[in-house]
């Protein structure tokens, strides 16, 4: 009995467990998530819902449906790093519009 419990810490103690970090191409995530927002504004609800302007979006980013999932997961799991990442999205949305008022 005390071999399986020494053989269960050790197999514990060797297992590396990987740091909580946000996965790559997160920079390509926030520019998906700002023009697909952009673009939810200027469309009727029935035509956001679609896949189009979203696998569009992602294949101009170069951001795989699958490393979107993953990033948007990792959000979902992330409250408050969900809320700095709405914030910086909000500000840049907010930045672009006041850019496109001055030079109309």
């Amino acid at each position: 009995m005390k071999l399986y419990c020494l053989a269960f810490v050790l197999f514990l103690a060797c297992t590396k467990t990987e740091p909580d970090r946000l996965p790559a191409k997160a920079d390509s995530f926030k520019q998906v998530y700002e023009e697909y927002l952009l673009l939810s504004a200027g469309h009727n609800v029935a035509n956001v819902r679609t896949r189009e302007p979203l696998d569009s979006l992602l294949q101009a980013f170069q951001l795989s449906r699958g490393e979107f999932d993953s990033i948007r997961t990792w959000y979902q799991n992330h409250p408050a790093a969900f809320e700095s990442f709405t914030a910086a999205v909000t500000k840049g949305l907010q930045a672009r519009t006041q850019k496109k008022q001055v030079q109309e």
